[in-house]
Order: C-alpha cells, then sequence, then structure tokens
C-alpha cells in the first residue's frame, strides 16, 4: 500500500510541474516553424486537406495558450500563431492581398517570437 501512495505522490508531483512560459513559446516557435515549411509544401501542392489539418491543428493550440502574465513577453508567438490562422482562411477563401497581408504580419510577428525567446 505504502508503494502504491508513494507512486501516486511521484505522479502527481510530476504532473504539477508545468513547463515554464519561455518553454512554452519554444515549443510554439518550433511548430511555427516546421508547419510554415508544411504549409508552402502543401500550397505548391494544392494540398487542401493538409492546410485544413494544419489549420485546425493552429486554432486549437492557439486556444490552449495561456492568456497570463508569465506568458506576456512571449505574446509575438501567440500573434504569429494567429497571424497563421489567418493566413490560412484567406488562402480557402482566394482573398490573396489579405493572405499576402497576414503572411507579412505572421513573418514580422515569428520574427519578434524568436528574439523573445533568445
Amino acid at each position: 500500500m505504502k508503494a502504491v501512495l508513494a507512486f501516486l505522490a511521484l505522479v502527481l508531483s510530476a504532473s504539477a510541474m508545468a513547463a515554464t512560459p519561455r518553454d512554452d513559446a519554444v515549443q510554439l516557435l518550433a511548430w511555427l516553424k516546421h508547419t510554415r515549411a508544411e504549409i508552402n509544401r502543401a500550397g505548391r501542392a494544392g494540398d487542401t486537406v493538409a492546410l485544413q489539418r494544419i489549420q485546425r491543428e493552429a486554432v486549437r493550440r492557439s486556444d490552449a495558450w495561456p492568456n497570463d502574465l508569465p506568458h506576456a513577453p512571449f505574446m509575438d508567438c501567440h500573434t504569429a500563431l494567429t497571424d497563421q490562422v489567418s493566413f490560412l482562411q484567406a488562402y480557402q477563401r482566394k482573398d490573396y492581398p489579405w493572405r499576402d497581408r497576414q503572411a507579412r504580419h505572421f513573418r514580422d510577428d515569428l520574427a519578434s517570437c524568436e528574439r523573445a525567446v533568445k
């Protein structure tokens, strides 16, 4: 019984250790860079299913991003994610001027995110 309680205490303490806001931003930045390459590849191939999958995952990550004070220095990472979602929505609507504008915002916010993480 004591072994079970000790194991349970270990599991609960490990799950209580949350990632730092910087770790969250580093993970999001890596994902943004990876999906940017995927978006370019899928866009050239005309693979709308892959673009929709990326958009769903981006929306999920955007909703999961904490909106609290410790994450405030890394809000450009979240803004870049929001720009990516807007870019994909504009691409699906074939609204090319808006797509280009969002792509420019995404690049700027991604660069700001990189500076904040370093």
